[in-house]
């Protein structure tokens, strides 16, 4: 084991409210670099989410940490997965579906972004129901105030990783 004195993503982002752009960016570079790595081994982390993320320690630049390896999966590039699996605000369309690959982790790291851009999720509701609607939809804004000082370029990559159809989602290679 590793001691990352860092802390978890999802702490800074409680503590911080949400991080500009430019941290976001630095952030979401390391974090797509980090699961296209793993997706170039065969491996599907299935439970990406602001929590496993580590920062290896209290820099600025930081690296980061990806961990809780429970739920990841080995899976080729054309086979599919079928268990449902994942945290409610982070799990992609297709695993509620039941059918997926290695692109509900593209997914998942939408929600992070978007996450970190504005500090709250993107799918949300009062039920769990509601939620999966949302998600399965991709029914998410740009509506709230913290959105106007977003740019263009990150609500289109927004826009492109946070599609429904797994085959038109844009992925983190």
């Amino acid at each position: 084991m590793e001691y990352c004195s860092g802390g978890e993503l999802l702490e800074h982002i409680t503590r911080q409210k949400r991080f500009t752009e430019d941290e976001a960016a630095r952030i979401m570079k390391k974090i797509f670099s980090v699961i296209n790595h793993m997706h170039s081994k065969g491996i599907v982390h299935r439970d990406l989410k602001l929590e496993n993320i580590l920062f290896l320690d209290k820099s600025p630049d930081s690296e980061i940490k990806l961990i809780d390896f429970g739920l990841s999966k080995k899976c080729e590039d054309n086979s599919s997965l079928f268990t449902m699996v994942g945290t409610p605000l982070y799990v992609s369309p297709e695993i509620l579906m039941g059918r997926y690959d290695k692109t509900c982790d593209d997914w998942s790291t939408g929600v992070i972004m978007y996450i970190l851009l504005v500090g709250y999720p993107p799918f949300y509701g009062t039920t769990r129901a509601e939620i999966f609607q949302k998600i399965d939809r991709a029914e998410f804004s740009f509506s709230g105030k913290e959105w106007a000082d977003i740019s263009e370029d990150a609500k289109d990559l927004l826009r492109k990783i946070l599609v429904a159809d797994r085959k038109k989602r844009l992925t983190v290679d």
